[in-house]
């Protein structure tokens, strides 16, 4: 499997540091998605975790914090955490309003990380980069962290394994596809099967729900969208 962390202190490390779309791969063509979808992106968050301004929420993975400091508008605090220095480094920097707190760490190791109780989190393109096992293990780190509470989890643009050649739709993007997964570099990382989440959702005592992106977001022909709670009615 590639070496994500590697990849994620590499890539944008490279760049200037005011380009937030491409430290983080929100591009077409090389070129930043269009502004509003990023709004898009942020209602979904908003509207899946039923954000109420009083809300204390966790960002997975927040990266540079393009997505975070948005979300913080409408929720009390805010904590994003990453394991990629250099994005860290630019969040701080740029992406902090004052209810905004950058951690530097493990999103597997939650526990030592946060403090407070949380109970509304949410991971956005980042899925790809984590196996069942880590899956299964990042749920027990939000069970713990939510100590028997209400739990929501938004998880954001999960690559769908059935829809694999929606994505490499040409010949030439199938053998890329093919010589880079022989060399454990393929582009993506991990293609998941629904049923494979809803398995490991049922071993911990789980709900998960999947949802269709917004046909207008440029991933939506081969990712999903899906809600995590416990089973607190």
């Amino acid at each position: 499997m590639k070496d994500w962390l590697d990849h994620w202190h590499e890539f944008p490390a490279g760049m200037p540091e005011a380009a937030f779309f491409e430290q983080v791969g929100k591009t077409v063509n090389r070129k930043p998605v269009p502004e509003e979808f990023i709004g898009t992106i942020v209602s979904s968050i908003r509207y899946n975790l039923l954000l109420e301004p009083n809300d204390y929420v966790l960002d997975l993975c927040c990266g540079n914090g393009l997505l975070t400091k948005i979300v913080a508008e409408h929720c009390l605090f805010l904590t994003g955490i990453d394991y990629s220095d250099v994005l860290i480094h630019v969040a701080n920097k740029y992406n902090r309003p004052d209810n905004v707190t950058y951690v530097l760490g493990d999103v597997l190791n939650i526990r030592s990380l946060v403090s407070n109780e949380i109970n509304k989190l949410y991971m956005y393109e980042a899925m790809q980069h984590f196996t069942s096992s880590m899956l299964s293990q990042l749920l027990d780190e939000l069970l713990f962290v939510a100590n028997d509470k209400p739990l929501i989890f938004f998880v954001g643009s999960v690559p769908d394994r059935s829809k694999l050649w929606k994505f490499y739709n040409t010949l030439w993007r199938k053998l890329n596809y093919y010589w880079k997964s022989f060399n454990k570099e393929e582009a993506i990382g991990t293609w998941w099967e629904k049923g494979s989440i809803a398995s490991i959702c049922k071993k911990k005592n789980l709900r998960v729900h999947f949802i269709d992106q917004n046909p207008m977001l440029h991933t939506a022909h081969y990712r999903f969208d899906m809600l995590i709670t416990n089973c607190h009615d």
